[in-house]
Order: structure tokens, then C-alpha cells, then sequence
């Protein structure tokens, strides 16, 4: 699907959705060329970026460009609000003719950096509260909308880079209710829960075939101290997949993408 970015000046680009953040790199590129100020503001924006890139959040969000088709839906506009750093996402409305609010102008996605998502290992002592525990047991907090807006956000920052995780998208075309279980399937993921802060009782979701043997520790440690008193398994393979796809370095920020000077 061909993606469009627009700029603040009413300039466009057209790419395609997996061309996205390639295209964010290239602007943030030409954006830091000309003056030492404006490298210097992307130097200290990007530097909370460790496990993420920072190119998309710092083109939709820091210099407020908007995205049409967002997460592949060609009636989605993605706008953002640098104060709060945070993503609002529009629909087209026939009625208006023009890009209206989802749901009474609610929050969907927040930015993606280490302190935006709250990332660092998970240590069951100081990490009780809702989130994701990759593969290499990082937390992944949702800030905004629960797990299945940050399933959402993190399905986008993947599908923005790479060509067959977006081809993979396009063909299930499922709707966000699924997002939380598309993502476990392609990226081994638990998903944490707390439903008595109180006693410290927590709850584990995770795909039966699509976890590491780190998890599997995890789990077992969590048992052992007290914490977990749910654990849950699913199956879900979408349509003609029989396998499980352990997909997290589509995601994840390469480790010689941006190094410690910024240099693109």
C-alpha cells in the first residue's frame, strides 16, 4: 500500500508503507543538515532511542508531519502532539469531507522511546505493573489504551521497515481487536498483567509455540515467588500459517543504525 507523508508546508511524499521509515531517516537527515541547531535538537531527542528508532517519532512528532494510511488503512490519518508526545488518529469522514478525531478526540499511541514505553529489563521486585516482557525480558509499558494500542503501535514501527512483515499485515488485514495475538504470533512476547496490586497477583499470556526459554525462566520465577496466579496459553495462527515467526529483530533498532554521535 502506497503510504503518504505530509509535511507541515502541505509538501507530500508517497512511498511505500514498509519505505516509511527510511523515508523519516532521510528527512531527518536534510532536517539536521541545515544548521548545527537543528542537529543538536535531534541529537538530544534521539538519544532515549536505544531499543526503538527515533526517526518516525521525531518526523510525525517532533517536527508534527501527519501520515495517510496509517497501520494500512487507507481512510487513517496519524497526527501528532509534540507537547504531550503523544498520536491522534483521524478518519475521513464523507459527511465533513475532512479527517475527523476517532472517538472523541482520545489518545491512541504514545511516542516510542526507552522512557515514553518505560523500557527496561523486567525485574519482578520493581516491575509490577501491566505490560509486555519480550525475548530478552525487556518491559514494554502501555501508557494509553492498554495492551492492544501498544500491540498496535509496535505492529507500525515494524511494518514501517520491513517489507515482509508488512506484506504479511496487508494479507491478514484483521482488525486492531486481534492485534495483541498477530504480534505475540509474530514476535515471542508475554503479556503481563496485575489484577491485585494489593497481594501482588499477576496474571501471564503467552502463545505456546511462540516462546524462549528466557520466558519460560521468567514464568517459573514468578511462580516460585508468590506473583503468579494466572497462566494462560493460546494458539492463534493466522489463516495458512502453520508456524510460529519469531520476528523481533523487525522491530527492534539495529544495533549499528544510529551510533553514539548520531551519525546517519
Amino acid at each position: 500500500m502506497i503510504a503518504e507523508i505530509l509535511a507541515p508546508n502541505g509538501s507530500k511524499i508517497s512511498c511505500l508503507y514498509y519505505e516509511i521509515e527510511e523515508k523519516c531517516k532521510e528527512i531527518c537527515k536534510e532536517y539536521c543538515s541545515l544548521s548545527l541547531d537543528n542537529l543538536k535538537e535531534f541529537e538530544n531527542f534521539s538519544k532515549d532511542y536505544t531499543y526503538f528508532a527515533p526517526y518516525f517519532d521525531f518526523v510525525f512528532g517532533n517536527l508534527e508531519y501527519s501520515l495517510l494510511h496509517f497501520g494500512l488503512n487507507e481512510t487513517i490519518m496519524l497526527t501528532g502532539i509534540k507537547k504531550e508526545r503523544v498520536y491522534v488518529l483521524k478518519q475521513y469522514s464523507s459527511y465533513f469531507d475532512k479527517y475527523v478525531t476517532l472517538d472523541f478526540g482520545a489518545k491512541f499511541l504514545h511516542f516510542s522511546s526507552d522512557k515514553d514505553l518505560k523500557i527496561e529489563p523486567f525485574i519482578p521486585e520493581r516491575s509490577l505493573e501491566p505490560c509486555f516482557i519480550t525475548h530478552d525480558l525487556y518491559k514494554l509499558v502501555p501508557s494509553i489504551g492498554g495492551h492492544r494500542a501498544l500491540a498496535y503501535q509496535l505492529l507500525n514501527l515494524g511494518m514501517i521497515r520491513d517489507k515482509e512483515l508488512c506484506e504479511k499485515m496487508f494479507s491478514l488485514k484483521q482488525d486492531q481487536s486481534e492485534m495483541g495475538e498477530i504480534l505475540m504470533f509474530l514476535w515471542p512476547l508475554l503479556r503481563f498483567d496485575i489484577y491485585d496490586y494489593l497481594k501482588k497477583q499477576c496474571m501471564v499470556v503467552y502463545h505456546s509455540k511462540n516462546c524462549t526459554q528466557e520466558q519460560l525462566d521468567l514464568i517459573s520465577s514468578l511462580m516460585q515467588m508468590g506473583y503468579l496466579s494466572q497462566l494462560n496459553l493460546f494458539d492463534y495462527y493466522p489463516k495458512h500459517d502453520k508456524e510460529v515467526l519469531n520476528w523481533s529483530y523487525k522491530f527492534k533498532r539495529k544495533e549499528d543504525e544510529l551510533d553514539a554521535n548520531r551519525r546517519f
